[in-house]
């Protein structure tokens, strides 16, 4: 049994325990957490300020971290509510004793989530990396970070996995399927309308094209909730970790997703696609691309070696809780691929 909390600062990180048996909350306080310093609730008004001046801004509600206790491989925690910018005001307040589990009073110490995603192709395992992109996040860009990764909301309270899912599904709910192209060209009728177009180009393409209806491309070429989570093989908490300079700590989920690496990759294609088409409402993605990497350890371990510069944080202390636990985890991902063929195969031959 290694002995926790385990420090790396130079890659700045806190395993403070892996593998976890289980996540319980035991208590949640609606009201917002209310003991931070003057100067940090000041710092705090002056973000306010700024928010009504640049509507980009946002201040969205965030979990604290108020106690965690693991007893028995279960962490134990008690949230309350606060907020982004008091986040990112606080952030990096990491009081005098940086490896301890409980949080400095002057801190926002928010909850997030994210998990180690692997797939099965071809008989070998492989675990999925963004590569975040630069036009859609201010922190991070052209970095490799964990496939989902956020910060969990009051929202989600009662339902930690409501982060992960909704992360992920923003990530792989789109399908490159047969007419998708078609649509999106219906779509340039709407561009003539935004000026995209000159008046004699809008009359060669007006007889052709209609107006695009955005709930097509839901209805066509998105993956239903239910769907994506028939794919879900295996959803469960394996570690608790912190940033040591920052101070945000995260839950680390193992998932696994019974989906083929080609869908995967030629999703955010059609991701791309359908943002760059201009459809209202829709997002460029988060990741520049998706890498699935082949998880046989010598391998893993020299393409971690020339990667890891180029690697978030949370996700480095994240792939060295994969190397610390390998067999473990190898064995559980390998273990939840083989009961779901069985099951289907058993359903398949009833009928």
């Amino acid at each position: 049994m290694e002995k926790f909390p385990i420090l790396n600062k130079e890659d700045d990180f806190v395993i403070y325990y892996a593998p976890l048996n289980g996540v319980q909350i035991l208590d949640y306080i609606h009201t917002p957490y209310e003991g931070y310093s003057k100067e940090s609730l000041l710092g705090y008004a002056n973000r306010g300020i700024k928010r009504s001046e640049d509507p980009r801004a946002f201040d969205g509600d965030l979990l604290r971290i108020n106690h965690a206790q693991i007893n028995e491989g279960i962490l134990n925690l008690i949230l309350q509510r606060t907020s982004y910018f008091i986040h990112q005001e606080t952030q990096g307040k990491v009081g005098e004793n940086r490896e301890s589990i409980l949080p400095p009073r002057d801190c926002a110490n928010t909850l997030s989530v994210s998990a180690l995603t692997v797939t099965i192709d071809g008989g070998e395992l492989y675990l999925w990396l963004g590569e975040k992109s630069a036009k859609v996040n201010v922190i991070g860009g052209g970095e490799l970070q964990l496939l989902p990764a956020g910060s969990a909301s009051p929202d989600d309270f009662g339902d930690l996995h409501a982060t992960l899912r909704e992360t992920i599904e923003e990530s792989i709910r789109y399908q490159l399927k047969e007419g998708l192209e078609a649509v999106l060209k219906r779509n340039l009728i709407r561009k003539v309308q935004e000026g995209s177009y000159t008046a004699e180009t809008y009359q060669q393409v007006k007889d052709d094209f209609a107006i695009i209806n955005p709930g097509e491309i839901t209805a066509e070429f998105t993956r239903p909730p239910i769907e994506l989570a028939s794919k879900v093989a295996l959803l469960k908490p394996v570690a608790y970790l912190d940033r040591y300079k920052a101070r945000n700590p995260w839950v680390l989920y193992a998932l696994a997703l019974a989906i083929e690496n080609q869908e995967i990759i030629n999703g955010i294609k059609a991701h791309k696609m359908i943002a760059q088409a201009g459809i209202p409402g829709i997002k460029g993605p988060e990741f520049e691309n998706l890498q699935p990497i082949l998880l046989r350890k010598p391998d893993f371990e020299q393409w971690y070696a020339e990667k890891k510069e180029k690697i978030r944080p949370h996700a480095r202390g994240a792939i060295t809780v994969l190397m610390n636990n390998w067999d473990y985890l190898l064995d559980m991902y390998q273990s939840c691929f083989h009961l779901r063929e069985e099951a289907l195969s058993s359903i398949a031959r009833g009928q």
